[in-house]
Protein backbone atom coordinates (compact mmCIF):
# COMPACT_ATOMS: atom_id res chain seq x y z
CA UNK A 1 0.00 0.00 0.00
CA UNK A 2 1.55 3.26 -1.09
CA UNK A 3 1.07 6.64 0.43
CA UNK A 4 -0.41 9.49 -1.60
CA UNK A 5 1.97 12.31 -2.41
CA UNK A 6 -0.81 14.82 -1.93
CA UNK A 7 -0.64 17.20 0.99
CA UNK A 8 -3.57 18.55 2.99
CA UNK A 9 -4.97 21.94 2.18
CA UNK A 10 -4.25 24.98 4.26
CA UNK A 11 -7.77 25.06 5.65
CA UNK A 12 -8.05 25.39 9.40
CA UNK A 13 -9.87 22.86 11.57
CA UNK A 14 -13.26 23.94 12.80
CA UNK A 15 -12.91 21.96 16.00
CA UNK A 16 -14.71 23.50 18.94
CA UNK A 17 -11.95 24.10 21.46
CA UNK A 18 -13.89 26.31 23.81
CA UNK A 19 -12.53 25.87 27.35
CA UNK A 20 -15.26 23.98 29.15
CA UNK A 21 -14.85 20.97 31.39
CA UNK A 22 -17.53 18.83 29.78
CA UNK A 23 -16.67 15.65 27.93
CA UNK A 24 -19.70 14.74 25.88
CA UNK A 25 -19.56 11.09 24.82
CA UNK A 26 -21.52 11.83 21.66
CA UNK A 27 -18.86 14.37 20.68
CA UNK A 28 -16.25 11.64 21.11
CA UNK A 29 -18.22 9.35 18.84
CA UNK A 30 -18.42 12.04 16.18
CA UNK A 31 -14.81 13.04 16.72
CA UNK A 32 -13.22 16.40 16.05
CA UNK A 33 -14.10 18.32 12.88
CA UNK A 34 -11.23 18.83 10.47
CA UNK A 35 -10.82 19.94 6.86
CA UNK A 36 -8.26 19.12 4.19
CA UNK A 37 -7.65 15.45 5.01
CA UNK A 38 -6.57 13.27 2.10
CA UNK A 39 -6.04 10.17 4.19
CA UNK A 40 -4.77 6.73 3.33
CA UNK A 41 -7.41 4.25 2.15
CA UNK A 42 -6.93 0.82 3.68
CA UNK A 43 -5.33 -1.71 1.35
CA UNK A 44 -7.63 -4.70 1.00
CA UNK A 45 -6.88 -8.17 -0.35
CA UNK A 46 -9.71 -10.54 -1.22
CA UNK A 47 -9.10 -13.90 0.44
CA UNK A 48 -10.94 -17.20 0.00
CA UNK A 49 -8.69 -19.79 1.63
CA UNK A 50 -5.85 -19.81 4.12
CA UNK A 51 -3.31 -20.00 1.30
CA UNK A 52 -4.42 -16.55 0.12
CA UNK A 53 -2.84 -15.05 3.25
CA UNK A 54 0.83 -14.13 3.50
CA UNK A 55 2.72 -17.35 4.31
CA UNK A 56 3.97 -15.97 7.64
CA UNK A 57 0.47 -14.80 8.60
CA UNK A 58 -1.30 -18.14 8.23
CA UNK A 59 -0.32 -19.32 11.70
CA UNK A 60 -1.43 -16.13 13.43
CA UNK A 61 -4.55 -17.77 14.87
CA UNK A 62 -6.76 -20.83 14.61
CA UNK A 63 -9.46 -18.57 13.17
CA UNK A 64 -7.37 -16.88 10.47
CA UNK A 65 -8.87 -19.13 7.79
CA UNK A 66 -11.32 -17.11 5.62
CA UNK A 67 -13.64 -20.13 5.47
CA UNK A 68 -13.87 -20.16 9.26
CA UNK A 69 -14.34 -16.39 9.32
CA UNK A 70 -17.39 -16.71 7.07
CA UNK A 71 -18.86 -19.43 9.29
CA UNK A 72 -18.35 -17.42 12.47
CA UNK A 73 -19.97 -14.32 10.99
CA UNK A 74 -23.00 -16.28 9.81
CA UNK A 75 -23.33 -17.83 13.27
CA UNK A 76 -22.54 -14.85 15.52
CA UNK A 77 -23.92 -11.74 13.83
CA UNK A 78 -27.54 -11.73 15.04
CA UNK A 79 -29.08 -10.17 11.93
CA UNK A 80 -27.06 -12.42 9.61
CA UNK A 81 -28.06 -15.51 11.54
CA UNK A 82 -31.68 -14.36 11.51
CA UNK A 83 -31.55 -13.92 7.74
CA UNK A 84 -30.10 -17.46 7.44
CA UNK A 85 -26.92 -16.23 5.81
CA UNK A 86 -24.55 -18.93 4.55
CA UNK A 87 -20.80 -18.72 3.83
CA UNK A 88 -21.65 -18.51 0.13
CA UNK A 89 -23.37 -15.18 0.86
CA UNK A 90 -20.23 -13.71 2.40
CA UNK A 91 -17.03 -12.21 1.03
CA UNK A 92 -13.83 -11.68 3.04
CA UNK A 93 -11.03 -9.18 2.46
CA UNK A 94 -7.90 -8.96 4.57
CA UNK A 95 -7.04 -5.46 5.72
CA UNK A 96 -3.33 -5.02 5.10
CA UNK A 97 -2.77 -3.01 8.26
CA UNK A 98 -2.47 -3.64 11.96
CA UNK A 99 0.63 -4.96 13.71
CA UNK A 100 -1.03 -6.44 16.81
CA UNK A 101 -4.29 -7.94 15.53
CA UNK A 102 -5.25 -9.51 12.23
CA UNK A 103 -8.07 -7.55 10.59
CA UNK A 104 -10.63 -8.54 7.98
CA UNK A 105 -13.44 -6.75 6.21
CA UNK A 106 -16.41 -9.10 5.92
CA UNK A 107 -19.45 -8.14 3.89
CA UNK A 108 -22.70 -9.62 2.68
CA UNK A 109 -23.38 -10.22 -0.99
CA UNK A 110 -27.08 -9.88 -0.24
CA UNK A 111 -28.13 -6.20 -0.45
CA UNK A 112 -31.03 -6.54 1.99
CA UNK A 113 -28.83 -7.67 4.89
CA UNK A 114 -27.81 -5.19 7.60
CA UNK A 115 -25.08 -4.54 8.55
CA UNK A 116 -23.73 -4.85 5.05
CA UNK A 117 -20.13 -4.89 6.28
CA UNK A 118 -18.37 -5.66 9.58
CA UNK A 119 -14.83 -5.64 10.94
CA UNK A 120 -13.56 -9.08 11.97
CA UNK A 121 -10.74 -8.77 14.52
CA UNK A 122 -8.48 -11.74 15.33
CA UNK A 123 -6.36 -11.51 18.48
CA UNK A 124 -3.69 -14.13 17.75
CA UNK A 125 -2.55 -17.14 19.76
CA UNK A 126 0.23 -15.32 21.64
CA UNK A 127 -1.51 -12.00 22.28
CA UNK A 128 -1.63 -12.66 26.04
CA UNK A 129 2.04 -11.69 26.19
CA UNK A 130 1.03 -8.17 25.15
CA UNK A 131 -2.40 -7.49 26.63
CA UNK A 132 -5.32 -9.09 28.45
CA UNK A 133 -8.01 -9.81 25.84
CA UNK A 134 -10.73 -10.15 28.48
CA UNK A 135 -9.95 -6.69 29.82
CA UNK A 136 -9.67 -5.28 26.31
CA UNK A 137 -13.14 -6.59 25.43
CA UNK A 138 -14.54 -5.07 28.63
CA UNK A 139 -12.95 -1.74 27.74
CA UNK A 140 -14.18 -1.87 24.16
CA UNK A 141 -17.74 -2.69 25.18
CA UNK A 142 -17.75 0.19 27.66
CA UNK A 143 -16.34 2.66 25.15
CA UNK A 144 -18.77 1.47 22.49
CA UNK A 145 -21.72 1.83 24.86
CA UNK A 146 -20.63 5.42 25.47
CA UNK A 147 -20.15 6.23 21.77
CA UNK A 148 -16.37 6.48 22.08
CA UNK A 149 -15.63 3.38 19.97
CA UNK A 150 -17.22 1.50 17.07
CA UNK A 151 -20.28 -0.56 17.94
CA UNK A 152 -19.70 -3.98 19.48
CA UNK A 153 -21.51 -6.71 17.50
CA UNK A 154 -20.33 -10.13 18.69
CA UNK A 155 -17.39 -12.02 20.12
CA UNK A 156 -15.94 -15.46 19.59
CA UNK A 157 -13.05 -17.48 20.95
CA UNK A 158 -10.03 -15.59 19.69
CA UNK A 159 -11.56 -12.35 18.54
CA UNK A 160 -14.61 -10.18 18.00
CA UNK A 161 -16.84 -8.59 15.38
CA UNK A 162 -17.44 -4.86 15.42
CA UNK A 163 -18.86 -2.00 13.41
CA UNK A 164 -16.93 -1.22 10.25
CA UNK A 165 -15.93 2.44 10.14
CA UNK A 166 -15.67 3.76 6.60
CA UNK A 167 -12.92 6.28 6.15
CA UNK A 168 -9.20 6.53 5.43
CA UNK A 169 -6.51 6.59 8.08
CA UNK A 170 -4.37 9.70 8.38
CA UNK A 171 -1.32 10.08 6.22
CA UNK A 172 1.89 10.57 8.18
CA UNK A 173 2.39 13.79 6.22
CA UNK A 174 -0.93 15.07 7.53
CA UNK A 175 -0.17 14.53 11.21
CA UNK A 176 1.91 17.70 11.41
CA UNK A 177 -0.71 19.89 9.76
CA UNK A 178 -1.89 22.47 12.35
CA UNK A 179 -5.49 21.61 11.49
CA UNK A 180 -4.87 17.95 12.36
CA UNK A 181 -2.81 18.78 15.45
CA UNK A 182 -5.54 20.95 16.95
CA UNK A 183 -8.22 18.37 16.11
CA UNK A 184 -6.27 15.57 17.82
CA UNK A 185 -5.64 17.80 20.83
CA UNK A 186 -9.38 18.34 21.01
CA UNK A 187 -10.15 14.61 20.76
CA UNK A 188 -7.59 13.57 23.37
CA UNK A 189 -8.68 16.29 25.79
CA UNK A 190 -12.14 14.69 25.72
CA UNK A 191 -10.94 11.09 25.73
CA UNK A 192 -8.73 11.71 28.76
CA UNK A 193 -11.74 13.04 30.69
CA UNK A 194 -14.20 10.34 29.67
CA UNK A 195 -13.63 8.35 32.87
CA UNK A 196 -14.91 11.34 34.88
CA UNK A 197 -18.31 10.93 33.23
CA UNK A 198 -18.53 7.13 32.97
CA UNK A 199 -18.57 5.74 36.54
CA UNK A 200 -17.90 2.12 35.55
CA UNK A 201 -14.49 3.13 34.17
CA UNK A 202 -13.30 4.08 37.66
CA UNK A 203 -12.88 0.42 38.63
CA UNK A 204 -10.00 0.11 36.15
CA UNK A 205 -7.92 2.77 37.89
CA UNK A 206 -4.82 1.69 39.81
CA UNK A 207 -2.03 3.45 41.66
CA UNK A 208 0.42 3.01 38.81
CA UNK A 209 0.43 4.16 35.20
CA UNK A 210 -0.07 1.57 32.47
CA UNK A 211 2.87 2.86 30.43
CA UNK A 212 5.43 2.06 33.12
CA UNK A 213 3.78 -1.26 33.95
CA UNK A 214 3.98 -2.17 30.26
CA UNK A 215 7.65 -1.19 30.04
CA UNK A 216 8.50 -3.39 33.03
CA UNK A 217 6.31 -6.30 31.87
CA UNK A 218 7.40 -6.23 28.23
CA UNK A 219 11.01 -5.58 29.18
CA UNK A 220 10.98 -8.68 31.38
CA UNK A 221 9.48 -10.73 28.54
CA UNK A 222 12.04 -9.35 26.07
CA UNK A 223 14.86 -10.26 28.48
CA UNK A 224 13.48 -13.78 28.74
CA UNK A 225 13.41 -14.13 24.95
CA UNK A 226 16.99 -12.90 24.64
CA UNK A 227 18.07 -15.34 27.34
CA UNK A 228 16.23 -18.16 25.61
CA UNK A 229 17.72 -17.36 22.21
CA UNK A 230 21.21 -17.15 23.67
CA UNK A 231 20.96 -20.34 25.67
CA UNK A 232 23.25 -23.13 24.63
CA UNK A 233 20.28 -25.41 23.99
CA UNK A 234 19.05 -23.25 21.13
CA UNK A 235 22.51 -23.29 19.58
CA UNK A 236 22.66 -27.09 19.32
CA UNK A 237 21.20 -29.35 16.65
CA UNK A 238 19.11 -31.39 19.08
CA UNK A 239 15.45 -30.29 19.32
CA UNK A 240 14.54 -28.28 22.39
CA UNK A 241 11.63 -29.25 24.60
CA UNK A 242 8.71 -26.88 24.81
CA UNK A 243 7.82 -25.19 28.07
CA UNK A 244 4.86 -26.64 29.93
CA UNK A 245 2.70 -23.69 28.92
CA UNK A 246 1.15 -23.38 25.48
CA UNK A 247 0.78 -20.40 23.25
CA UNK A 248 3.54 -18.25 24.72
CA UNK A 249 6.08 -16.36 22.66
CA UNK A 250 8.77 -18.56 24.20
CA UNK A 251 7.05 -21.61 22.71
CA UNK A 252 6.94 -19.97 19.31
CA UNK A 253 10.64 -19.12 19.51
CA UNK A 254 11.50 -22.70 20.49
CA UNK A 255 9.37 -24.16 17.69
CA UNK A 256 11.03 -21.90 15.13
CA UNK A 257 14.52 -22.63 16.41
CA UNK A 258 13.91 -26.38 16.14
CA UNK A 259 13.36 -25.90 12.41
CA UNK A 260 16.54 -23.86 11.98
CA UNK A 261 20.05 -24.94 11.21
CA UNK A 262 22.80 -24.11 13.68
CA UNK A 263 23.91 -21.22 11.47
CA UNK A 264 20.37 -19.86 11.34
CA UNK A 265 20.05 -20.02 15.13
CA UNK A 266 23.29 -18.13 15.55
CA UNK A 267 22.08 -15.54 13.06
CA UNK A 268 18.86 -15.17 15.05
CA UNK A 269 20.85 -14.45 18.21
CA UNK A 270 23.07 -11.98 16.36
CA UNK A 271 20.04 -10.13 15.02
CA UNK A 272 18.59 -9.90 18.52
CA UNK A 273 21.86 -8.60 19.94
CA UNK A 274 22.16 -5.99 17.20
CA UNK A 275 18.92 -4.34 18.29
CA UNK A 276 20.69 -3.12 21.44
CA UNK A 277 18.00 -4.66 23.64
CA UNK A 278 20.48 -5.75 26.32
CA UNK A 279 21.59 -2.16 26.87
CA UNK A 280 17.98 -0.93 26.85
CA UNK A 281 16.99 -3.39 29.57
CA UNK A 282 19.20 -1.36 31.91
CA UNK A 283 17.02 1.70 31.27
CA UNK A 284 13.88 0.13 32.74
CA UNK A 285 14.65 1.03 36.34
CA UNK A 286 15.30 4.67 35.41
CA UNK A 287 12.57 5.44 32.89
CA UNK A 288 9.96 6.69 35.35
CA UNK A 289 12.46 9.05 36.98
CA UNK A 290 13.55 10.31 33.54
CA UNK A 291 9.95 11.04 32.56
CA UNK A 292 8.85 12.43 35.91
CA UNK A 293 11.70 14.17 37.75
CA UNK A 294 10.92 15.77 41.11
CA UNK A 295 10.23 19.26 39.74
CA UNK A 296 7.17 18.06 37.79
CA UNK A 297 3.93 18.29 39.79
CA UNK A 298 2.12 14.94 39.92
CA UNK A 299 -1.17 16.84 39.60
CA UNK A 300 -0.19 18.44 36.30
CA UNK A 301 -2.85 17.72 33.62
CA UNK A 302 -0.31 15.70 31.63
CA UNK A 303 0.71 13.65 34.64
CA UNK A 304 -2.41 12.98 36.72
CA UNK A 305 -3.69 9.50 35.87
CA UNK A 306 -6.46 9.42 33.28
CA UNK A 307 -7.89 6.86 30.90
CA UNK A 308 -5.63 6.91 27.84
CA UNK A 309 -5.55 5.36 24.38
CA UNK A 310 -1.85 4.39 24.60
CA UNK A 311 -1.38 3.77 20.86
CA UNK A 312 -1.89 7.14 19.18
CA UNK A 313 -0.56 6.59 15.68
CA UNK A 314 -1.86 7.47 12.24
CA UNK A 315 -3.48 4.11 11.48
CA UNK A 316 -5.58 4.43 14.64
CA UNK A 317 -7.01 7.79 13.58
CA UNK A 318 -9.67 7.60 10.87
CA UNK A 319 -11.26 10.40 8.92
CA UNK A 320 -15.00 9.83 8.53
CA UNK A 321 -16.30 12.55 6.26
CA UNK A 322 -14.86 15.72 7.77
CA UNK A 323 -14.18 14.35 11.26
CA UNK A 324 -11.42 12.37 12.92
CA UNK A 325 -12.07 9.37 15.16
CA UNK A 326 -9.92 7.15 17.36
CA UNK A 327 -10.05 3.39 16.81
CA UNK A 328 -8.23 0.31 18.16
CA UNK A 329 -8.13 0.24 21.95
CA UNK A 330 -6.03 -2.89 22.66
CA UNK A 331 -3.68 -1.02 24.96
CA UNK A 332 -6.11 1.51 26.44
CA UNK A 333 -5.89 1.86 30.21
CA UNK A 334 -5.21 4.40 32.94
CA UNK A 335 -1.90 6.11 32.35
CA UNK A 336 -0.25 9.52 32.05
CA UNK A 337 -1.87 11.63 29.29
CA UNK A 338 1.65 12.81 28.46
CA UNK A 339 2.37 9.41 26.95
CA UNK A 340 -0.52 9.64 24.47
CA UNK A 341 0.66 13.08 23.40
CA UNK A 342 4.37 12.25 23.21
CA UNK A 343 3.58 9.07 21.31
CA UNK A 344 1.50 11.06 18.81
CA UNK A 345 4.48 13.32 18.10
CA UNK A 346 6.89 10.37 17.90
CA UNK A 347 4.61 8.74 15.33
CA UNK A 348 4.94 11.78 13.07
CA UNK A 349 8.40 10.43 12.22
CA UNK A 350 7.17 6.92 11.24
CA UNK A 351 5.21 5.38 8.41
CA UNK A 352 3.90 1.82 8.76
CA UNK A 353 2.46 1.58 5.24
CA UNK A 354 5.69 1.51 3.27
CA UNK A 355 5.27 -0.93 0.34
CA UNK A 356 8.78 -2.39 0.45
CA UNK A 357 10.87 -4.18 3.12
CA UNK A 358 11.17 -3.53 6.02
CA UNK A 359 7.61 -2.17 5.47
CA UNK A 360 8.08 0.98 7.51
CA UNK A 361 10.19 4.13 7.56
CA UNK A 362 11.49 5.94 10.63
CA UNK A 363 13.26 9.28 10.76
CA UNK A 364 14.90 8.62 14.10
CA UNK A 365 17.31 11.58 14.31
CA UNK A 366 16.44 14.15 17.02
CA UNK A 367 16.23 16.95 14.45
CA UNK A 368 13.35 15.10 12.76
CA UNK A 369 11.20 15.28 15.90
CA UNK A 370 8.35 17.83 15.56
CA UNK A 371 9.25 21.42 16.40
CA UNK A 372 8.40 22.91 19.79
CA UNK A 373 6.01 25.38 18.13
CA UNK A 374 3.78 22.51 17.02
CA UNK A 375 3.81 21.00 20.51
CA UNK A 376 2.90 24.38 21.97
CA UNK A 377 -0.02 24.66 19.54
CA UNK A 378 -1.24 21.24 20.65
CA UNK A 379 -0.74 22.21 24.28
CA UNK A 380 -2.70 25.44 23.98
CA UNK A 381 -5.76 23.58 22.69
CA UNK A 382 -5.39 20.68 25.10
CA UNK A 383 -4.82 22.72 28.26
CA UNK A 384 -7.55 25.20 27.35
CA UNK A 385 -9.99 22.30 27.17
CA UNK A 386 -8.96 20.43 30.33
CA UNK A 387 -8.38 23.44 32.60
CA UNK A 388 -11.25 25.63 31.45
CA UNK A 389 -8.89 28.56 31.01
CA UNK A 390 -7.66 30.13 27.79
CA UNK A 391 -4.05 29.10 27.19
CA UNK A 392 -2.34 30.70 24.21
CA UNK A 393 0.65 29.07 22.44
CA UNK A 394 3.01 31.73 23.86
CA UNK A 395 1.92 31.08 27.45
CA UNK A 396 4.87 30.33 29.75
CA UNK A 397 3.17 27.26 31.23
CA UNK A 398 3.62 25.57 27.86
CA UNK A 399 7.38 25.49 28.48
CA UNK A 400 6.76 22.72 31.00
CA UNK A 401 4.22 21.09 28.67
CA UNK A 402 6.89 20.81 25.97
CA UNK A 403 9.44 19.44 28.45
CA UNK A 404 7.05 16.74 29.67
CA UNK A 405 6.26 15.70 26.09
CA UNK A 406 9.97 15.53 25.32
CA UNK A 407 10.57 13.34 28.36
CA UNK A 408 7.73 10.93 27.60
CA UNK A 409 9.07 10.45 24.07
CA UNK A 410 11.68 8.29 25.80
CA UNK A 411 8.92 6.08 27.22
CA UNK A 412 7.41 5.71 23.74
CA UNK A 413 10.69 4.58 22.18
CA UNK A 414 11.55 2.19 25.01
CA UNK A 415 8.10 0.62 25.29
CA UNK A 416 7.52 0.01 21.59
CA UNK A 417 11.07 -1.27 21.24
CA UNK A 418 10.37 -3.99 23.82
CA UNK A 419 7.00 -4.65 22.20
CA UNK A 420 8.73 -5.24 18.88
CA UNK A 421 11.21 -7.69 20.41
CA UNK A 422 8.22 -9.72 21.64
CA UNK A 423 6.40 -9.51 18.31
CA UNK A 424 9.42 -10.64 16.29
CA UNK A 425 9.08 -14.42 16.88
CA UNK A 426 5.28 -14.32 16.68
CA UNK A 427 3.30 -14.90 13.50
CA UNK A 428 2.85 -11.91 11.22
CA UNK A 429 -0.54 -10.22 10.86
CA UNK A 430 -0.30 -9.51 7.14
CA UNK A 431 3.24 -8.82 5.89
CA UNK A 432 6.90 -9.49 6.59
CA UNK A 433 7.26 -6.43 8.80
CA UNK A 434 10.80 -6.43 10.22
CA UNK A 435 10.15 -6.22 13.96
CA UNK A 436 13.79 -6.59 15.02
CA UNK A 437 14.93 -3.78 12.75
CA UNK A 438 12.05 -1.68 14.07
CA UNK A 439 13.11 -2.40 17.66
CA UNK A 440 16.65 -1.30 16.81
CA UNK A 441 15.29 1.89 15.26
CA UNK A 442 13.27 2.73 18.39
CA UNK A 443 16.18 1.96 20.70
CA UNK A 444 18.52 4.08 18.56
CA UNK A 445 16.01 6.93 18.73
CA UNK A 446 15.85 6.55 22.51
CA UNK A 447 19.61 6.87 22.89
CA UNK A 448 19.93 9.82 20.51
CA UNK A 449 16.98 11.66 22.05
CA UNK A 450 18.24 11.13 25.59
CA UNK A 451 21.68 12.43 24.64
CA UNK A 452 20.34 15.41 22.68
CA UNK A 453 18.05 16.52 25.52
CA UNK A 454 20.63 15.73 28.19
CA UNK A 455 18.08 13.79 30.24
Amino acid sequence: MTKSEMTPSDKTATADTSPDNSSNAEDLYIGAPVDGVVGNDLALKEVHTLTDLNAKARDFSRVSDPKRIKEICCERIPSWSGMQMTPDDVQVEQIMAGLTNQLFSVFSKRPEVVPAKVLFRVYGDTVADLYDTNFEVEVFKTLAANHAAPKFIAEFNGGRIEEYINGPALLVKEMGNPSIVTAIANILSKFHRLHLHVPEMQRWKSDTAWVFDAIHRWGKKAARLVELAESEALRQDAPVRRTESFGTTEDVLIDKSNLMSLAERKSMVKNLEQTGVTEMLKEIDHIEELCLPSHIDRNHPLVALAFCHNDTQENNILCTGTRLRLIDFEYSNFSHPAFDIANFFCEMTMDYCHPDPPYYTHKSAPEDFPQDELIRLFGSVYLSAVTGETVLPADEQLNLFVEIVHRFALASHLMWGFWSIIRAPQAATNSDFDFLLYAKSRFDAYRMWKDRRNF
